[in-house]
């Protein structure tokens, strides 16, 4: 399989995979989801979006640091800032988020297989395949809370990749 026809296959999951999710813009918030909105929320009504950030980052943690997580914190701040209340808005972060980990499962697949003497292309294709629709991934794409596990499967296979 050459590369076009292995960048056309991903593409066709990623598009695939972005219209699995699609019809959830419409979507609700959950649980949880409701304590980051309102945090994000007041921070940008006061004006202080970039302050919280760093005061949450920096700030001590209770449970001894157990969720302590920078990068949710602020990138829940950020799209408060960025989309409001708008559900949507957090939707398309999470949806971002999970298509570029469809693109690094399908990669690191490949590149392992390449490491082992074998052609992975389409393998790397299959395993993004079965990625994008899982549904116990699904709810890092769901639920804005945990965004944090989305992101950490994206700096962890970005760093793998590294």
């Amino acid at each position: 399989m050459n590369g076009r026809v292995r960048g056309g296959m991903l593409a066709i999951t990623v598009i695939c995979a972005g219209a699995l999710y699609a019809r959830f813009f419409g979507g609700y918030w959950l649980g949880d989801d409701f304590g980051n909105l309102q945090t994000g929320w007041l921070a940008v009504q006061r004006g202080e979006t970039l302050a919280q950030a760093w005061r949450q980052v920096l700030s001590a943690v209770p449970s001894e640091g157990a969720f302590y997580r920078p990068a949710m914190i602020a990138s829940m701040l950020f799209n408060a800032w960025a989309a409001g209340t708008q559900y949507a808005g957090w939707f398309a972060v999470n949806l971002a988020i999970h298509l570029a980990n469809v693109v690094l499962v399908a990669v690191a697949v490949s590149e392992l297989a390449r490491a082992c003497g074998r052609d992975g292309r389409f393998a790397g294709v299959v395993a993004a395949c079965l990625f994008a629709a899982c549904p116990l991934i699904a709810e890092g794409v769901f639920w804005i809370s945990a965004r944090a596990d989305a992101t950490v499967t994206l700096l962890t296979l970005s760093a793998m990749l590294a």
